[in-house]
């Protein structure tokens, strides 16, 4: 059985699959913003992070605009781990 389809399955497949939209938001922000800190080197983590979630965010606001409260939940967590990928590549390179 597949991730979609075990997504899908039962009674609660759209709450399964909005929390999968907003962890994978969340993540992929996380990811980009860490891995461009790290090549970068350049003590501009948080910037690097905050410039990749406001295009993210931007897409997703108008990829999904008739989902109203979920695309802003979605927006939020793409804005919140490209920060957070930005400072933790920072502290990484304090090392």
């Amino acid at each position: 059985m597949g991730l979609t389809e075990w997504i899908s399955l039962g009674e609660k497949g759209l709450e399964k699959l909005n929390v999968f939209l907003i962890l994978g938001e969340f993540l992929i922000g996380y990811l980009v913003a860490l891995g461009v800190t790290l090549l970068a080197k350049d003590q501009s983590g948080p910037s690097y992070g905050m410039l990749g979630a406001v295009s993210s965010f931007v897409l997703v606001v108008i990829l999904m605009a008739s989902s109203g409260l979920l695309a802003f939940l979605i927006a939020i967590s793409a804005i919140i781990g490209g920060y957070n990928g930005g400072v933790q590549g920072e502290r990484l390179l304090l090392k």
